[in-house]
This record gives structure tokens, sequence and C-alpha cells, in this order.
């Protein structure tokens, strides 16, 4: 008997589970998800994309565009290895349907924010149960760092969906190992995700899950797992998916390989030359940072790691096992930055969920309140006394973020003490509910926030002022400064002099003609065309000022200096 219908018919099931008979529940529901993804889209067009990452990766995809070449990834014209090419795809498409935006660059990691919380949902649903399904994909979607990952542009969150379906994928399918028809198609679409996170971040999909397994079928001694992973056929999609990129664009450049596997993956991982090293506890505190306002409920998901239930698939163990393991790996590499941890935290709201799903009602209160008192009085703090904090400089840009940070923590407040009330009125999921839409409008309310910081940390307002003084055959330089995203929003490359920015490093090796090692050599290249634009460092400002070079500053605003050419005086 084909079993296809049988899992379509149950998946349609589970999601019926999930809708309200009652219209006016229903009408409510409605209404909460179009509030919902109202607040996961705002602010991805005003916010102007962030140094390095976002204006990088953002120049990647449009020069994709700009080239024709879908196989070798360039930024500001340099071949880039760094990362495989599937995110820079998906970008570009999203340039060519929309055109080059802001929002266009960000389009992908918002749609991967969403397919993680689906896939830990649906999981959630049908092993555990639907209450804790709802609990995870909320705790998910609302926890401070998977918000911030999901609206940057950044390779870490199209890793992290990937991951998230095929954790999701393979949970299902051992829950329902005993129907190979049904475990066969939830494994295959667990190598269709292995490949596509191949192809988003490199081996780092295939060596981490493959570790967790290992030690998931030691600490079990379910050693017959082996026979339920479908190798023949996993390795197949694994392959088809994966295989032609790689040798294309090894026969386009045969420095690739040395590069992608040897630099990219084994020295970044042993040693410090991408500049990224943190002691080895640094992911702990990013860790309890990044799951708020869920952090409390931390040590109770980690217990519920442990828990064994009746049958030979542990599903618990696996998750506590694939956020011990994600932890470890990342905490003893020598490169770390706060989103390379994303992919712990579907396991983590998975576990977060079974927990606060069989809590007491007092067990959950106990857990909100404390943080519904902190956002009350961080709200004061910075509505009412702004003075009390360090601001730097530029102060009324910082002053103007603190004010709409005040606002934006005062709406989580508010939706954690109507939680509470919820709570007590033992609505616990609307309880959850509303805390965690209070959560993702707060973060989307910093996020949006920081766009008053804007000057230091991206090269869009400098870009738009010199816009008018650039025509179509005007050099563009950057002496001794380079912003990533200054390609992107000037839309052409940028001749970088007397600098070596640490992901250009490889590139200017290959292509030393992009570049002008030396500042004598772009003094010369200056004086020989009239007209030319430069961004440059202050510093270096002042010292081309005692050589007399023609030049005018049409912008003078920390950290750049923005000159045209100009006749001498």
């Amino acid at each position: 008997m084909n079993q296809a219908p049988a899992d379509l018919l149950e998946s349609a099931q589970t999601i019926k589970s999930l809708l309200p008979t009652n219209r006016r529940a229903l009408l409510g529901l409605i209404f909460a998800i179009v509030a919902a993804l109202i607040a996961w889209f705002s602010g991805a067009e005003y916010r102007s994309l962030t140094e390095p990452d976002e204006g990088r990766y953002a120049e990647v995809a449009r020069e994709m565009v700009a080239s024709g070449d879908w196989i070798v990834p360039r930024t500001n014209g340099f071949k880039f290895y760094d990362k495989p090419v599937l995110h820079y795809w998906v970008t570009a498409v999203a340039f060519e349907v929309f055109g080059v935006h802001n929002w266009t660059a960000r389009l992908w990691t918002m749609l991967a924010g969403l397919i993680s919380i689906v896939a830990m949902g649906y999981a959630g649903l049908r092993v555990f149960g639907r209450r804790e399904g709802i609990i995870a994909a909320l705790v998910l979607g609302s926890s401070f760092l998977c918000v911030i990952g999901s609206h940057v542009n950044s390779l870490d969150m199209g890793l992290t969906a990937f991951l998230s379906v095929l954790l999701g994928a393979f949970l299902i399918a051992q829950h329902h190992a005993a129907d190979i028809a049904i475990c066969r198609r939830w494994m295959w679409l667990t190598w269709l995700a292995i490949a596509l996170a191949v192809m988003t971040k490199g081996v780092i999909a295939i060596v981490l899950p493959g570790a967790i397994l290992f030690f998931y079928m030691l600490w079990q001694r379910d050693w017959g797992l082996w026979r339920r992973l479908h190798l023949v056929s996993g390795l197949i999609i694994l392959l088809v998916i994966c295989l032609p990129w790689f040798i294309a664009i090894g026969r386009a450049d045969s420095n690739f390989y040395s590069f992608f596997f040897i630099h990219e993956h084994l020295e970044r991982f042993l040693s410090k030359t991408h500049d990224r090293f943190q002691p080895w506890w640094f992911f702990l505190p990013v860790i309890g940072f990044g799951a708020m306002p869920w952090s409390l409920f931390l040590p109770a998901a980690l217990r519920r790691g442990m828990d064994k239930k009746s049958g030979l698939f542990q599903p618990s163990r696996l998750l506590l096992l694939w956020c011990g393991k994600f932890l470890l790996f990342f905490s003893i590499s020598s490169s770390k930055l706060p989103l390379y941890i994303l992919p712990l935290f579907p396991a983590l709201a998975l576990l977060i969920g079974i927990a606060a799903a069989r809590m007491t009602r007092r067990a959950l209160m106990f857990r909100l309140l404390p943080i519904a008192i902190v956002a009350t009085l961080a709200a004061l703090v910075l509505g009412f006394f702004p003075g009390l904090l360090p601001l730097h400089e530029p102060r009324e840009a910082n002053l103007a973020f603190v004010q709409l940070a005040a606002i934006a923590v005062a709406l989580l407040s508010l939706a954690s003490w109507f939680g509470l009330w919820l709570f007590r009125q033992q609505k616990i999921v609307p309880g959850i509910a509303t805390v965690a839409l209070g959560a993702l409008v707060c973060t989307q309310g910093l996020m949006i926030g920081f766009q008053q910081l804007e000057p230091a940390n991206s090269a869009d307002s400098m870009a738009a002022l010199a816009a008018p003084y650039i025509k179509a055959d005007t050099p563009v330089y950057s002496v001794k400064f380079y912003f990533r995203g200054l390609p992107f929003y000037l839309q052409r490359l940028v001749t970088v002099a007397y600098d070596t920015p640490t992901d250009l490093v490889a590139g200017m090796a290959w292509q030393p003609e992009l570049t002008i090692a030396e500042l004598d050599g772009f003094v010369t290249a200056w004086r020989a065309h009239p007209g030319a634009l430069a961004f440059i460092r202050p510093d270096v400002y002042t010292e081309l000022q005692k050589q007399n070079l023609p030049m005018t500053v049409i912008a003078d605003r920390q950290p750049v200096v923005v000159i045209v050419q100009s006749p001498t005086n």
C-alpha cells in the first residue's frame, strides 16, 4: 500500500489541529499572524547595510547580476572564496526580480528565519505534541539573537535554516522509523537540507551533524540507526546538488580548492589568522543574552534534554547533544563571532518548548516575572535618565538611539506584564505568544533605532554624498579605508589603495592589478586623473595635505574624508 497519502493526511491533520473551531478565535489567530509578519518584515529597507558582512555579501550578489558570472563569487572585483555560493545565488535572484535594495539584500535571511521557525514548530508538533511545537516556534521566532540573525545579510541564518530543516526532518523520520516509507521520505529531506547547508557554508554542515549522530548512537547504543539513514540514496542527493558547482569553480580557478578547504576550514578553526579570537567561554553569555526573553527557561530546557522516552529513539537527548556539540565546536574554534552560534538555537528552542509546555502556571510566571521587571526598569532608565549611560560620540546620534531603544524596551515590558496576566487567566499559549510578539517588536525597534548610528557603521550615507561627483568614467579610490558596502551603494567597483583588508588578502594576491599597494602609487594615479574621487582616512588625508596634492573636501565626518581631484592652488 502506498503510504504517501497516509503521511500527507497526518500532516494535514497536524496543521488543522492548530486552527481554532471558534470563528472569533480564528479571526484573532489570523490577526496575530498578520501582525507578526508585519513586525517580521519591518525596517528591512529603512536600515542601511552594516559593515562589514552585510555590505560584503550584498556586493557579491550584485556583481553576479552585473557581470553575469554566477560561478565565481567576487566582491569589489576580487575573487572571493570564503564561502560557497548558495546565499549569493538566492540574493542575486532577489536583485534580478525586485531590484537592488536594502530589503532585497536581506530578503533571503528573513525568509530563512521563517523557515527555521516553521521547521522547528512542525517537528515539535509531529514528535512531541501540539503545545510543544507551538511554543518552540514562538520561542525561536522571538529570541533576541535569532531575530537579529534573521534581519541582517549574513550566511549564518541561511545555514541555520537548512540545519533546522535537517534536524526537524531527521526527528520526524526516526520518530516514524517503524514505517519504512515515511522514514525514507523524511530522510531524503534530511539529505537535501545537508546538501543545501553545504552549499551555504561548507563542510561544517556534514561534520557537525555527523559528529552529533555518532555521539548519540554511542550514548544510546543504537548502532542500528545507521540502517535508517538511507545512506546510498542520501549521498546521491548530496552529490547531485553539490558537485556541479564545486567542479565548475575548480575548473574556473585552480586556487579555489586549497583556499576553500585548507584556509577557510582548517586554518580558520585552528588559527587566529582571521582576527576573530575570543576566550573559550565567549558563547555562554551570547547564548544567555541571545535567548532573551526566554533565558530563564534554559536550565529547565537542558534538564528536559535528559528525559528518556519509551521506545528506541530518544529525540530529547538528540536535541541536547545538538546544543552541546555546537557549543563545544565553536567554543574551541579560534574564530568566533556571535552569529556563529545561531544553529544551536533551533534545538534549544524546541527543548524550551518541551519544558514550558509541561510547566505549571506558577513556574511559568516565576520565569517571566524577572524579565518584566528588568524590561520595565531598563525602559525607565533609557527614557528618563539617559545621562546615566556612558554615551560616546557622536553624542546626539547616540542619544537618539537611546530614546528609540526606550520605546522598544517599553513595548517588551508591556507585553511581558500582559503575558503574566494571561498566565493568571490560565491562557498559557496566548500569554507566551504575547511575550513573543513583544520581544520581536522590541528587537526590531532596537535594530531600526541603530540606524541613528549609520554614518559610522555603513557606507550608505557616505556613498550618497559622493554620488553627485561621480560620472561613468570617474576613478574612485578607497585609501587606507575600506567599507565593504561602498561598491554596493555606488553600484561600481572601487580601487583599494594603501590598504589590505583581511577579507581581500587572497583576492589581492591573485589579482594585484586591481589594487594600489603603496601611498605613492595612489598619489601618482590621483594626479593623472582629473575629477577623481577618494574615500580616505583622516590621518592619511592630513599626510597628503603636506604633499600639496590637488584635492577638495566634499565631506568630512568620522570615520572618513571624501575628496575630489582639484587643480593645484
